[in-house]
């Protein structure tokens, strides 16, 4: 698979400019993918899902990172690892040159409330 940086800026862009609400990297599609406010029960199936592998242990870490800005725009980051995936385009993102950055996918809000009560959600105890 051959990636370059400026595909993938390209690909998050492109959803910024599409109204997304989330972006994240798809491993079985190979690409980023978005979510728009429009798709609201599509965001709450999809995040749930992930709390589900998380509860079940298939992905073993849900952490904020960094802020990612692409072309002006500040990006929330909720990094998720997987163990066994890899995520170049994040490591390529990045731009820091940190391999161990590949070990997590990652999911871009617009808000910061929103990536931090999602990250509260889906690492909440179960009951």
């Amino acid at each position: 698979m051959l990636l370059s940086l400026e595909e993938q800026e390209q690909s998050i862009i492109s959803a910024i400019n599409g109204n997304a609400m989330v972006i994240y990297w798809h491993h079985r599609v190979g690409e980023f993918t978005h979510l728009i406010a429009s798709d609201n029960n599509l965001f709450h199936e999809e995040i749930k899902q992930v709390r589900r592998q998380f509860r079940n242990g298939r992905f073993t870490t849900i952490t904020a990172g960094d802020t990612l800005n692409v072309n002006g725009t500040d990006l929330y980051t909720m990094e998720v690892e997987i163990p066994g995936l890899k995520c170049f385009p994040y490591f390529l993102l990045g731009r820091t040159g940190d391999l161990d950055m590949a070990d997590k996918t990652p999911y871009f809000f617009k808000s910061r409330a929103t990536r931090d009560k999602t990250i509260a959600f889906v690492t909440r105890p179960q009951p």
